[in-house]
């Protein structure tokens, strides 16, 4: 079993349900994922009083198998996106009364945003730089979704490193912690990328195997690289949230220096 103890103030009881309902229901409809484990007394969300406020604590089944190790074949990211599909069709029938956030433009770029603006509003040519492409990402974003974005519930860091191959093949998928509503081709971003990266063919095997069970939208692929750079400003987010405030100034700024180093060739390459 897996034991995960949530930072104070990292994710609410509500949020935590909706993740226990929506592995249950994938659980229940033949997609292998890493469940909860409920106690003794039945429950399957714990809390645990400590110095820095009450702390959330889950655990979980490990999943069975293990995780995939380099050389990465497209075979294995053909049967990627076959699982990948099946999950999101499993999910388009998911309900819970249970809140959790959704994956929109104001959770991926907007607020984000407000969380760098102290760090980078004192350095005038990054921030400007970040503004300009956040608000192009944006309205690019915004523009296919209203001529038609999949839109439902996501794993919300579909990599690799969130799922095991089973000895039989089966992919099990595992850490829905950023699992809620959001944009189907927000998923994609992280395949897309190691393929323009690598020249690897992985992106044309995942989705090769995504459309064998799934359906895309011309304006579904049209997105994806807008959402790499989203992705990557969400990540500056919840660095400059999470993790800044307990570096030194010296590393704050080395973190800040490879977040565009990372940044402008994103967009180079959008």
């Amino acid at each position: 079993m897996v034991v995960k103890v949530y930072g104070s103030g990292w994710r609410s009881d509500g949020e935590l349900r909706y993740e226990i309902d929506l592995l249950e229901h994938l659980a229940g409809t033949g997609v292998p994922v890493a469940r909860t484990i409920p106690g003794r007394d039945g429950a399957r969300l714990h809390h645990l009083e400590t110095t820095e406020g009450r702390r959330r604590v889950m655990v979980f089944e490990v999943a069975p198998g293990a995780k995939p190790v380099r050389p990465f074949t497209t075979a294995l990211y053909r049967a990627f996106g076959r699982a990948a599909a099946g999950m999101h069709a499993a999910l388009d029938h998911f309900a819970t009364p249970h809140p959790r956030f959704r994956q929109d433009a104001e959770y991926l770029i907007d607020r984000p945003l407000e969380a760098l603006r102290p760090y980078l509003e004192p350095r005038p040519e990054a921030w400007a730089f970040l503004i300009d492409v956040a608000a192009r990402v944006r309205a690019d974003i915004l523009a296919l979704a209203r001529d038609g974005l999949d839109w439902g519930v996501i794993h919300g860091d579909l990599t690799l490193d969130n799922l095991h191959v089973a000895e039989d093949g089966r992919i099990v998928f595992y850490d829905f912690d950023d699992g809620g509503p959001g944009w189907r081709a927000h998923e994609f971003y992280g395949v897309y990328q190691f393929q323009r990266e690598a020249q690897n063919g992985v992106w044309d095997a995942y989705l090769d195997g995504y459309l064998t069970v799934r359906g895309l939208s011309a304006n579904d692929l049209r997105a994806v690289p807008s959402f790499v750079v989203a992705d990557q400003v969400w990540s500056m987010g919840v660095d400059a949230e999470r993790r800044l405030p307990v570096l030194t100034a010296e590393q704050v700024d080395a973190r800040i220096a490879r977040w565009f180093v990372r940044l402008r060739a994103l967009v180079a390459g959008s």
